[in-house]
Formats: C-alpha cells, structure tokens, sequence
C-alpha cells in the first residue's frame, strides 16, 4: 500500500516543477501507528554519556571529576540559553503547542545537570561506592602513566591520550 499519492504537479514562473503528495488512508493509519507508538511505550535510548559512564573507570577518578565539570559548565551555560529562549517564547505568546519537544529537552538537561554534580560530590567526598577499588586500579603499574588524561603540568588534555 502507498502512504502518498501524487495531487497535483504545479510550476512557479521558470522554476522546476513541483509535485505535491496527499496522504493516504493507509499512510494515515501508518502515522497515528507510529506516532501512537512513539508517545506511548518508552523505549531505551542509549546516549553517548551513557557509554562515558559505562567507561569512566578507564580513567583515574580525578580525570573523571575534571571531565564532569567540564560537561556541568556546558549544561549550565545550555540552561541559561534555554532560560533565554523560554522567556522569548513567553513574551511573544507562543503557544507550548509548539515549543512541547524544547520543553522536554530542557527538563533532561536540567535533571542530568543535578544528577552529574551529585556524581562530582560523591566522587570528591569518597563517598562513591567502589573508589578504593577503582583509585586501585590506577595506582597499579598496568595503566601506562603516558597514557592518563592529566599530567601535574595542567589540565586535563586530551591530546595527551594515546591511541
């Protein structure tokens, strides 16, 4: 079954010609399906921080806090633009009909937000389960210090890290 069909083919002056699409009954029922699907029945999105965190013990624990406040300066500095935006869209009365997947958006940002500083001071304060364990894993000889992301000249670098 086709969920578009050709309505009507239209030219603009010396443009190229235009074909627009109606959609079908049977590509309707495909949409509110689909759309159906997506708005109802959570399904697991795996981010990029996730794979970062399923990794962090790669790195030494202070890396790790280093890169998370790093990863907190930008989300906060998202928040702010997002502040900005919402306080536009409220002064020009545009409807949240609109602006619903910003709004969503923003509420994980905000909540990732909190939940990694919770991160950063559980880490500095010791209280993260298995740290003994994982300061262990980096005090012993098996990770190459050429291959650690800080060095006592600075910053963490990324450069630094060997392939």
């Amino acid at each position: 079954m086709r969920s578009f069909v050709a309505q009507e083919t239209e030219r603009a002056g010396n443009r190229p010609e235009r074909t627009v699409y109606r959609i079908t009954d049977a590509g309707w029922l495909e949409l509110t399906d689909w759309l159906s699907e997506l708005l109802s029945r959570p399904a697991k999105e795996y981010t990029h921080f996730e794979a970062g965190l399923c990794l962090m013990p790669v790195l030494p624990p202070e890396d790790v806090v280093t890169l998370l406040e790093q990863r907190c300066n930008v989300l906060e500095l998202q928040a702010v633009q997002a502040q900005s935006v919402r306080a536009l869209l409220a002064e020009r009365h545009f409807p949240r009909l609109f602006s619903i997947e910003g709004e969503y958006r923003w509420a994980l940002e905000e909540t990732e937000l909190k939940w990694t500083r919770q991160l950063i001071a559980d880490i500095k304060s010791g209280q993260f389960d298995g740290l003994t364990y994982w300061r262990g894993f980096h005090a012993e000889p098996a990770v190459p210090r050429h291959r650690r992301l800080t060095t006592a000249a600075g910053p963490p670098n990324p450069s630094l890290i060997v392939a």
